[in-house]
């Protein structure tokens, strides 16, 4: 694309509209329950109503499929998908491999956006991306700009980037803590926001840090780096925001529209005007995020709007408040002092009810309830009334126009003529009548081209009329405006209709895979990979590649699910989309996310001889899955489940612990044990993991040995045991009690 695309969020038509008058090239939004943000999703009169309105003015629509599908769900989604094609719906964006792989072999000229719910964080998997009919892949908010570069520079596919808005603390699609404590899945799009809450940092028994937001992020903010972020490649920029309400979508694209638009005039604008309105309208603090390799993405001090200062406090007494203005305050402002929100109903300045204070003034507040903060308190304003009623009105003027030219041909003895163009789409209309000698006045060619130029609420800005026209002539003034009217409504609809041509009918092709059945052990350090050697483990799966040099042929290596490097191991297992591009694999980690028979069949064509399947799937889930796959493709799959560990709820780039001490990368605190501690005094433990990425593991371990005669009669073939910070003698207890695996 010649220029880079500003993609907004939409979460109702009110948000739609919003985005669309602010300057939106694209939108996303969610449909029914397939979309990651399943509280914001449209039905079927509304997202007709969405795609119109968007196409009118030649924005695209993509739709979120970014969730896992289950297997008794597919039916509906396939169904789903041929009545978003038939709106015209310009791409999906999914996660599921089951639904990429399904859409991209029976749809032919389909566009598809592989979601950043798909984890992908290197040129590897964007290649994997690229080859299964990937046009555009939203990278990984972990990935740098340099990195996203790199792929641009070697792969010919779009890359789509998060740059304002919520960060999800964890690499997205790679956390189940909200799944395991509110069985609200978040790539179910119900998201529980677990991050967001308040935890102590506990070392071993001591608590080192009490209640702070430890895992709760700023926002994402890059204005200021737009010119950067162009410079380098990128295809488009993504600003979080489904659940936002309308004025805050108007404001975050206003400005971003008029950043992009400066970048490619060359000209300057008013970046501290627009920095304001966009503290103004929500900020948790502001971070460039990983995008910059920004080392502070957490404010633990707060998990909500933080506002703006508009002045402190000079007297608290009874129900009245006094403040000393800094910044401008108006009836309806919303405040924040101290954990306390007030709102502004009546404000008074030397005695006089106003409506609005100026910086520097005092004003005196009153309210139905007694005041209780302290003299020289921070005021913050975190509703600012006066914008939101401008930018309300802004929407309702529907500002944004579509330029247009009008050819017109106004001779004697012929029909008129009027071609109008928006530079992609052209309709021509004629006039029923014949331009004719005037016996009376003659129409001139101001009083055509003021007629002609009537465009009042439509969306359409003549910026140019070219005209044939010969003197002494009339048409009847009703039939020139009719003329224009029809073209409006001509173009109208070729620009509503505009589509992408979609053909269903490619077949899927089918995996034959080879069936194992083995019991295997995964260990994170040298002492229980000598426990589990005693034992007759079919494999044992190290993390350290030093532990392979080993002399024991049952042990491999797993390369990693954060894998920015691309150094992969060949003949091991995998946990990301990248390791696809392996000769041999001996199986796939929990976090593919694999839910759907469609998924399975994807990674055993794939070359992965054994597929792990999702943590969040239930035994009834596991039998509808695996029936599918018998029914669908004949053969019986190689599946795998994990029958021992404690579930890792979340990986991400953030280090809790570093934070607290204010330290870098590599500051060997986590050689100790630390832990998260919530409300309840449960602990979660804290990981390392390769470069000082970090693991949060659940509080309790999950110990389903006593199920895989469960798990075998569904039929699952394969189980595995994963230790993580159990000491040697505790891998040994799980062992000796389970008395599943005979000792060597």
């Amino acid at each position: 694309m010649d220029r880079i695309e500003l993609l907004a969020p939409v979460g109702s038509i009110e948000s739609l509209h919003a985005a669309v008058q602010a300057g939106c090239d694209a939108v996303y939004l969610g449909y029914y329950a397939f979309g990651a943000r399943s509280k914001a999703s449209f039905d079927d009169d509304e997202i007709i109503e969405a795609i119109n309105y968007a196409h009118l003015y030649g924005v695209k629509v993509y739709i979120t499929v970014n969730t896992i599908i289950y297997e008794d769900e597919f039916t509906e989604l396939i169904e789903a998908i041929d009545t978003l094609i038939s709106y015209n719906a310009d791409a999906f964006i999914i996660q599921d491999l089951g639904v990429l792989d399904y859409l991209n072999s029976v749809y032919q000229g389909i566009e598809l956006h592989a979601s950043t719910q798909m984890h992908i964080h290197n040129l590897e998997a964007a290649k994997v991306c690229k080859d299964n009919g990937v046009s555009r892949f939203v990278a990984a908010r972990e990935m740098s700009l340099e990195e996203i570069k790199s792929i641009k520079e070697q792969l010919d596919i779009e890359v789509e980037v998060f740059v304002h808005g919520a960060l999800c603390v964890s690499y997205s699609g790679q956390c189940l803590m909200s799944s395991v404590s509110h069985n609200r899945s978040g790539n179910r799009g119900e998201c529980a926001q677990n991050c967001r809450l308040k935890y102590d940092l506990v070392r071993d028994d001591e608590v080192v840090k009490e209640q702070k937001y430890l895992l709760s992020t700023k926002d994402l903010f890059n204005l200021d780096n737009i010119d950067k972020i162009i410079e380098a490649g990128v295809d488009s920029i993504k600003i979080e925001g489904r659940l936002k309400r309308p004025e805050y979508v108007y404001e975050v694209v206003s400005a971003y529209r008029m950043a992009i638009d400066n970048h490619y005039a060359k000209t300057e604008y008013d970046y501290d005007t627009y920095h304001d309105r966009l503290l103004r309208i929500f900020n948790r603090q502001f971070t460039e995020g990983y995008l910059f390799n920004s080392d502070s993405v957490v404010n633990s001090d707060s998990n909500s709007h933080v506002g703006v200062e508009v002045g402190k406090v000079v007297i608290a007494k009874g129900k009245k408040l006094t403040i000393r203005l800094s910044g401008d305050l108006h009836i309806g402002d919303g405040l924040r002092i101290g954990n306390t929100g007030y709102q502004v109903n009546n404000m008074y300045v030397n005695n006089n009810l106003v409506k609005t204070a100026k910086a520097n003034q005092i004003v005196t507040l009153t309210f139905a309830f007694e005041v209780d903060v302290k003299k020289n308190s921070s005021v913050l304003k975190t509703t600012d009334a006066f914008r939101l009623s401008e930018i309300n009105q802004d929407v309702k003027k529907s500002l944004r126009k579509v330029d247009v030219t009008l050819n017109v041909v106004f001779v004697n003895n012929q029909q008129m003529s009027l071609v109008l163009t928006d530079g992609e789409f052209e309709v021509e209309v004629m006039s029923n009548s014949f331009v004719e000698k005037a016996q009376k006045t003659a129409i001139d060619t101001d009083r055509l081209v003021k007629q002609l130029s009537k465009f009042g609420s439509t969306i359409y800005n003549p910026v140019e009329l070219n005209l044939t026209f010969e003197e002494g002539n009339t048409l009847p003034i009703k039939e020139v405006n009719e003329l224009r009217r029809s073209a409006t409504q001509q173009l109208d609809e070729l620009r509503i209709n505009k589509s992408k041509q979609v053909v269903k009918g490619g077949t899927e092709l089918v995996a034959v895979p080879d069936i194992s059945r083995e019991i295997t052990a995964v260990v994170a350090n040298l002492e229980q990979l000598k426990i589990c050697m005693q034992y007759k483990f079919d494999r044992i799966i190290v993390r350290d590649r030093v532990l392979t040099s080993i002399d024991d042929e049952r042990i491999v290596y797993i390369n990693p699910r954060v894998h920015h490097q691309g150094n992969y191991v060949d003949n091991s297992y995998i946990g990301e989309l990248g390791g696809l591009s392996l000769s041999h694999i001996l199986g796939s980690g929990s976090f593919f996310n694999v839910v759907n028979s469609k998924a399975l069949n994807f990674l055993h064509r794939n070359k992965v001889a054994k597929v792990c399947l999702s943590e969040e799937l239930s035994f009834r889930q596991i039998d509808n899955l695996i029936t599918g796959y018998k029914d669908d493709y004949t053969y019986h799959p190689n599946t795998e489940v994990i029958v021992y560990n404690r579930k890792e709820l979340m990986i991400t780039k953030h280090c809790p612990v570093s934070h607290v001490f204010n330290t870098r990368k590599n500051c060997s605190l986590c050689d100790t044990q630390y832990y998260l501690q919530n409300d309840f005094k449960e602990k979660y433990p804290l990981l390392k993991e390769g470069d000082c990425l970090t693991k949060v593991l659940n509080i309790k371990v999950n110990n389903d040995l006593d199920k895989i005669n469960r798990y075998q009669e569904l039929g699952v073939n394969n189980f595995k045991l994963i230790f993580t910070i159990e000491s040697a003698a505790e891998v040994l207890r799980v062992l000796q009690e389970s008395k599943l695996i005979p000792r060597n």
